[in-house]
């Protein structure tokens, strides 16, 4: 755990935490160095191997469980014979978020009395990512930490989309777009129907079952994906309403921060020797594809080789590719002369020079690319990517490509059609100014601050 040290302050203290995968921690570090930087006091419960970034932010640090053993790995490892949809999602939830959730809710409590007696009156909220769920169980009877007579207010700040079942779309992982139209509705709940009753049936079991070993007196009676965001005092999207469907039966506690704005790229970041190639694009008249495929699906084969192989030979085109793993290689002699690999390189440092952006649609590439006003072409299928691939696409700034593994003609053929739709550019400045407008950073503050009056 943390060093406990005395600290007095009229305002609460802000404990956050998060699940602890880079997706999910990284956005909010960045939330609580932004509290931090407006004066609050910030605790943080995370893995261990967050320590280092959190105590460089000025937050105080509590070590939570690392779900990501060797066994775990292999476990997960398992899924692969599952075919992509509905089932393997369910399996990975379960797997992924449920499997540890009472280590998760064990470490918090042990954390909220450990605040507890070092500030007996202090007032204490909890920000947690939404998918981490280790406040939850108060919400459904589990008794209180001790020294509290009622649970602290929640703000669940959720680094995914909006994934809650809804009357206006099917549900998660189909990468279906909205409809609410009569037939439309009819056929989210036919959807929602057979996905809760087949592939979600034993999700949902195991999540009973993992509530009621914490002590919980009643059990959520909607989906592990709807607790993401409805199970919290209050939920902010860390995105714009421009970048989501406009559902009808979205909760009133479910709002809109923005995206994260973009860091400032480190002083002694280290640009490759051919980095003038990027900068100096204007000259050369040629045009930037940046591809990656993220840090957890890293098969090059998938994305980065159709990508690299479609645009080969272009005297137009350089394409950048990010293998986003630290020492990570491909085979040279598959190179074309107009590709350039990195292993591991900040996303921002490239987008402010990229025409497109190909990506196998994870969340953090997502709102990169509209924070770098930045139009797509996304190609993904496991996990949540079909809808965040699909959400691009009703946004405006982004082709769908509705696959995992898209062909090189296939890659090569969305990449022109959004060099030269000037639409899909249009759209991406007009999200990126957007989010800019509504400083996130600032509308998480005041929830907080709304919430504790």
């Amino acid at each position: 755990m943390g060093s406990i040290v005395n600290t007095q302050d009229s305002r609460p203290l802000l404990l956050v935490t998060s699940f602890p995968g880079d997706g999910h921690t990284r956005p909010l570090l960045r939330v609580a160095a932004g509290l931090v930087q407006r004066g609050w006091d910030v605790a943080y419960l995370a893995a261990s191997q967050y320590e280092p970034k959190i105590r460089a932010i000025g937050a105080e640090f509590f070590e939570a469980p690392d779900p990501f053993t060797p066994a775990k790995f292999a476990e997960l490892g398992s899924q692969r014979d599952i075919p992509v949809g509905p089932r393997r999602y369910a399996y990975a939830m379960g797997c992924v978020f449920l499997d540890d959730l009472p280590a998760r809710t064990e470490r918090l409590q042990e954390t909220l009395e450990a605040l507890r007696v070092r500030d007996p009156g202090r007032q204490i909220v909890v920000v947690e990512d939404g998918p981490n769920m280790a406040s939850v169980p108060w919400r459904y009877g589990r008794p209180l930490p001790r020294g509290f007579d009622e649970f602290p207010r929640t703000l669940g700040v959720s680094p995914c989309p909006l994934i809650m079942q809804s009357v206006d779309c099917a549900p998660t992982p189909l990468g279906l777009p909205p409809d609410t139209s009569y037939s439309g509705r009819l056929r989210n709940a036919a959807l929602n129907q057979l996905i809760n009753d087949g592939p979600f049936k034993k999700l949902h079991e195991k999540r009973d079952a993992v509530f009621r070993s914490l002590g919980c007196t009643s059990l959520p009676a909607h989906t592990v994906n709807d607790i993401f965001f409805v199970d919290y005092d209050q939920t902010l999207l860390l995105c714009s309403p421009s970048l989501e469907y406009d559902l009808s039966d979205k909760p009133s506690t479910v709002g809109f921060a923005g995206c994260l704005p973009r860091p400032p790229l480190g002083k002694d970041l280290a640009y490759p020797p051919w980095w003038s190639e990027v900068t100096n694009k204007g000259e050369s008249g040629k045009k930037v594809v940046f591809v990656t495929q993220g840090t957890v699906n890293t098969d090059p084969e998938d994305l980065i080789m159709p990508t690299v192989q479609g645009l080969a030979g272009r005297d137009d085109v350089l394409v950048i590719v990010v293998l986003g793993s630290r020492g990570a290689t491909l085979d040279v002699s598959r190179l074309p002369t107009n590709a350039r690999v990195l292993d591991y390189f900040p996303y921002n440092a490239v987008l402010a020079h990229a025409d497109v952006f190909v990506s196998n649609a994870g969340y953090g590439g997502f709102t990169h690319a509209v924070v770098n006003g930045v139009p797509a072409v996304f190609a993904g299928q496991t996990e949540e990517k079909a809808e965040v691939a699909e959400r691009g696409s009703v946004a405006g700034f982004a082709v769908n490509l509705r696959t995992q593994t898209p062909g090189a003609a296939a890659v090569r053929g969305a990449v022109d059609k959004v060099l030269a739709d000037g639409r899909y550019k249009r759209r991406a400045l007009e999200l990126m100014a957007e989010n800019e407008g509504m400083d996130s950073l600032g509308v998480i503050e005041e929830r907080i601050l709304w919430m504790i009056k």
